[in-house]
């Protein structure tokens, strides 16, 4: 009985982390192929993924950039508010994207700044990676 309780737990917690973790792959979609396809950052951006704005192995957790983001409306409630319409949806996020840009990362340099340098814009908090 103690067996079948762990796995209906790990499969309620896989359930709930894959549902997460799948919601909102559009939003890197939508800042690698419309946003900064062209960018000298796009090739670092493709490996990271994610972590442009998350760091570690929680997708909860921000870097600086994703905290900027977040400021902007880049958020779950936004996105899911607006992923029924896909131009909508992209119109929107590719101007939070650039107001973001003018925002100073930890690293002293607006996020834009490093974009344009080809620099992935994220930086986890000191001591975290």
């Amino acid at each position: 009985m103690k067996k079948l309780a762990m796995s209906l737990l790990a499969l309620c917690v896989l359930s709930i982390l894959t549902s997460s973790a799948h919601a909102l792959p559009p939003i890197f979609q939508i800042w690698l192929e419309e946003a900064y396809a062209k960018s000298p950052v796009a090739e670092l951006a493709k490996e990271a993924q994610c972590n442009i704005c998350h760091y570690g192995a929680s997708k909860t957790a921000r870097n600086d950039y994703g905290v900027a983001l977040s400021k902007v409306g880049v958020t779950v409630k936004n996105f899911n508010a607006l992923k029924g319409d896909q131009k909508k949806l992209t119109l929107i996020l590719t101007a939070m994207f650039r107001k973001a840009e003018g925002m100073k990362s930890v690293r002293g340099k607006t996020f834009g700044e490093l974009i344009k340098a080809g620099e992935l814009p994220g930086t986890p908090p000191e001591g975290e990676d």
